[in-house]
C-alpha cells in the first residue's frame, strides 16, 4: 500500500498496525510459557509496560479525529467485503492449523512418552491459533 493522505488509507494503515501490535504481543506470550521463570518474568514486565503505552497511544490516535465523517469512513472500511472475506479465510487456516497441531501432537505422545502439563498444551494451542489467524489475516487482508 502506498503511504497516501487519504484518511481510508491511513485508517487501514493504522488497523494493520493494531493487527501486527496484536501478533507480537502473542508471540512474546506463547514464548513465555516455554522460557525460565526469571526470563518469563521480565518478559511479562516488558510486555506489560509496553501495552499500556501501546493502548494510549492507539487511544490517543483514535480520538485526535474521530468525527462522524470518519467514523463511518471507518465503520465502511472494517465491513468491506475484502476485509471479511480475510477474516473468514484466516479464521478456517487458523482451525485446520490447530487441528493439525493437535493431531500431529497425539500420534506423537503415542509413539514418545510425552510428560507435558495440560494447561502447558492448552495456551500453546491457543496462541497457535491466534498466531496462524492473525498471520493469515494480515497476509490476505487488503495491504
Amino acid at each position: 500500500m502506498q503511504h497516501t493522505d487519504n484518511q481510508t488509507d491511513k485508517l487501514v494503515r493504522n488497523e494493520r498496525r493494531g493487527v501486527w501490535l496484536a501478533l507480537i504481543v502473542f508471540l512474546v506470550l506463547a514464548s513465555t510459557l516455554v522460557l525460565g521463570s526469571d526470563t518469563r518474568r521480565a518478559l511479562l514486565q516488558a510486555l506489560a509496560i509496553a501495552i499500556v503505552f501501546a493502548i494510549i497511544w492507539l487511544g490517543q490516535q483514535r480520538t485526535c479525529g474521530m468525527k462522524n465523517a470518519i467514523r463511518e469512513r471507518r465503520d465502511a472500511v472494517m465491513r468491506d467485503e475484502l476485509r471479511q472475506s480475510a477474516i473468514t479465510h484466516a479464521c478456517k487456516w487458523a482451525f485446520f492449523t490447530v487441528l493439525g497441531a493437535l493431531a500431529s501432537f497425539c500420534l506423537l505422545s503415542v509413539l514418545v512418552t510425552i510428560s507435558v502439563p495440560g494447561q502447558l498444551v492448552a495456551a500453546l494451542v491457543i496462541a497457535l491459533a491466534a498466531t496462524a489467524f492473525l498471520a493469515v489475516f494480515l497476509l490476505l487482508d487488503r495491504g
